[in-house]
């Protein structure tokens, strides 16, 4: 369950990036229900921003902002704000998670208006493996089925080996 909530927070992150709307607003929509049911939501947006913010560093992001704390969330390495954050949200330090959210949101939002690129996720470019298959030893299958009294089959072991 917190697994589909987290990728709805982080689906719900991305949509407010790509509509060049400010992310903070997700942290804020999400934020009511932290300690509740629902904190999947948070973590999940939480954790798309801070994966986002690493791409962006990844592919060169820097941006000279007015915003000294944004300067410095940016060029703070993706592993160390995670440590942060996740150590401010063990400690319920919510004053640090804010500062922290409003920082990254700050620097998606200058990186999605002005290098939207930059959160792009670079595609790897690997050559086809060429693989043969020249032989295969000859094999044998056994199979066991137990069954309960009115003939159901209750579990079954298939076991392959090679004949020798």
């Amino acid at each position: 369950m917190s697994e589909n909530l987290e990728s709805l927070g982080a689906a719900r992150l991305m949509g407010q990036l790509n509509a060049r709307q400010p992310v903070m607003d997700v942290f804020r929509e999400f934020q009511k229900d932290l300690n509740g049911p629902n904190a999947a939501l948070f973590t999940g947006a939480v954790g798309k921003a801070l994966t986002m913010l690493s791409v962006a560093q990844g592919n060169g992001a820097g941006l000279g902002s007015p915003e000294k704390l944004v300067d410095v969330i940016i060029k703070c390495p993706g592993y160390v704000l995670c440590i942060e954050m996740n150590r401010a949200l063990a400690n319920n330090d919510f004053n640090v998670i804010f500062q922290l959210l409003r920082a990254v949101a700050g620097a998606l939002d200058a990186i999605a208006l002005h290098h939207p690129e930059m959160l792009r996720q670079p595609v790897a470019k690997t050559a086809p493996l060429d693989v043969r298959v020249v032989g295969l030893p000859e094999r044998r299958t056994e199979t066991e089925i137990e069954r309960d009294a009115v003939g159901d089959i209750v579990s079954t072991v298939q076991v392959e080996r090679d004949v020798v």
